[in-house]
């Protein structure tokens, strides 16, 4: 995928939530922060959607998957409200959920393939697993409301 279709598809996922949900672009300041924080060097397609948007404040509708991605002041390590959700010995990053927390995506440092970083699905009650290879994939889900974001069988 070029630049320019990445652009794209960054103008496209976040033109499924209102103007007034989306977040201000990220400052390099915060991007910084978040990598120096949780010691990951955050993906490039993770950095140029962050630069349009720093997340919703609200979900995508649900023919888009019902997904609400944080900005990255909510970026969470292994737990949410006190529950474990990773181990703690997890490289990974909450950084969405579905349908007001049902359930969580998380990027997997630990899987590092040629600056792609795989996106988990987590429910809280099983062992998380991959349903996209990379950000990118994920946010091209959102548009076709892929079964893999429901942590089905991809369609």
């Amino acid at each position: 995928m070029t630049d320019d279709s990445l652009e794209q598809l960054i103008a496209n996922v976040v033109a499924l939530v209102p103007r007034e949900s989306r977040g201000q672009p990220a400052t390099q300041f915060q991007l910084e922060t978040l990598q120096d924080r949780c010691n990951v060097r955050l993906p490039s397609d993770v950095i140029a959607f962050f630069s349009v948007c720093n997340g919703f404040s609200e979900p995508t509708h649900p023919d888009n998957g019902w997904v609400e991605i944080w900005n990255l002041g909510r970026w969470a390590t292994t737990s949410l409200a006190g529950v474990p959700l990773l181990s703690p010995e997890a490289r990974a990053l909450i950084f969405a959920d579905h349908c007001l927390s049902s359930w969580w995506y998380a990027l997997d440092f630990t899987k590092i393939s040629d600056g792609h970083v795989p996106v988990l699905f987590v429910d809280g009650a099983n062992a998380p697993f991959e349903v996209f290879g990379d950000f990118r994939s994920f946010l091209s889900a959102l548009l076709t409301d892929d079964p893999l974001l429901y942590g089905g069988p991809a369609g």
